[in-house]
């Protein structure tokens, strides 16, 4: 996985670059597009969270284009072609250079961007990695050959230097990320590693930007960045442990949420049932299509010892009782916080999509997921015996 999002990176972020610096309160790049002519040429700035066009040009009957302005900041911009939004070239731009661009649509890697002495860095960096990406594909191909013929001991020596290489590789790009003197090519080494990967070298990189740049959108995306990546951890973490308190046997956890009528249900209070917990909406088409089948289970087996607990992912509280009165929803366990996807309950249970259901035995414990139509009959026959 590494080395195929490495790979990727490689392809569209690699530039040539040499020194060519000129002074100066903006950006000038003077650029040719070899065997194309007419294209119009857009320069974006390209933030960690988003992409803005800050520039466009049309190139002559020659390829030849011109940029020139004045960038917000000092960072990673790419020139692409409006025609093809895939083919595009990343620079180390600034409001104190001017660049040279030779640029071949027709081979996206074959590109030389000239203007600065950060970019030359950049360039080294870049080849040397590429250099060592290439060593790891001809690995890759002799394995991949060695196992088509069957020899494993140079299938073995193979995987294990490929593995090796990787490994250095990706530590070496890491030692960058962690104290490049360059902010700019750490940001750029952490970038091809994955951010999320990495939080130590995250969090250093915050601290250095917040230091050195603290006025750079870098440094507040750099800090959102690691905000939605807890966030998602803190989901992730909360769905395994949904999905470890909802599995089947384990105690079903306890829900306490309001009637229409605002009288709190808890489902701890239908122990010596078997209880179906449906979750549904007024306004999801699939659980309304599923409710004939709940409501014909409940009128067979009510009198068996089986009710349904209803708890009801609405917004509204009127159409949520219109769609219990329209599709005959007769049992009086329907409970809802009204929240939407923020429920509580829905929370509780790792619910990610609904209709989803749970039918537990008469303690509380669950004994099947998500039954359908005949399943469910077919249970609850099973059981209620």
């Amino acid at each position: 996985m590494f080395m195929k999002k490495l790979l990727i990176v490689l392809v569209f972020m690699y530039t040539a670059i040499s020194c060519n610096s000129a002074g100066g309160n903006g950006y000038k790049i003077e650029g040719v597009l070899k065997n194309t002519a007419k294209e119009k040429v857009l320069l974006e700035k390209m933030g960690l969270l988003k992409m803005t066009v800050i520039d466009t040009a049309v190139s002559n009957d020659r390829g030849e284009f011109i940029l020139d302005g004045v960038a917000d900041e000092k960072g990673f911009y790419r020139i692409r072609l409006e025609s093809n939004p895939q083919i595009f070239w990343i620079m180390l731009l600034d409001n104190k250079n001017s660049y040279k661009a030779d640029l071949n649509p027709m081979s996206p890697i074959e590109a030389k961007i000239s203007g600065s002495k950060e970019q030359d860095e950049f360039y080294s960096f870049m080849n040397n990695i590429q250099k060592k990406q290439q060593e790891l594909n001809a690995l890759n191909n002799k394995q991949m050959g060695f196992a088509q013929s069957g020899m494993q001991d140079s299938l073995a020596v193979t995987v294990n230097q490929l593995n090796k290489n990787a490994d250095d590789l990706k530590a070496s790009i890491a030692n960058t990320a962690k104290s490049g003197d360059n902010i700019f090519l750490s940001l750029f080494a952490l970038m091809s590693l994955g951010i999320d990967q990495f939080p130590d070298i995250h969090d250093a990189l915050i601290a250095r930007f917040a230091k050195e740049l603290p006025k750079s959108s870098y440094t507040t995306e750099l800090t959102s960045i690691k905000a939605q990546i807890a966030e998602q951890q803190k989901a992730q973490q909360s769905k395994e442990i949904a999905s470890q308190s909802t599995a089947v046997g384990a105690q079903a956890p306890e829900i306490d949420l309001p009637t229409p009528a605002g009288k709190n249900i808890k489902l701890s209070s239908l122990r010596g049932k078997y209880v179906l917990i449906d979750f549904w909406a007024s306004w999801c088409g699939p659980c309304r299509r599923e409710n004939p089948s709940v409501v014909a289970a409940y009128n067979k087996y009510k009198s068996k010892g089986f009710t349904v607990y209803s708890v009801s992912l609405d917004k509204t509280k009127d159409a949520w009782v219109k769609a219990i009165e329209a599709d005959g929803l007769t049992w009086e366990n329907h409970v809802s916080d009204l929240q939407f996807w923020n429920s509580v309950a829905a929370a509780a249970y790792g619910v990610q999509g609904i209709p989803a259901q749970f039918l537990l035995d008469k303690e509380g414990k669950i004994i099947a997921r998500d039954l359908r139509g005949e399943a469910l009959d077919a249970k609850l026959a099973e059981v209620l015996k």
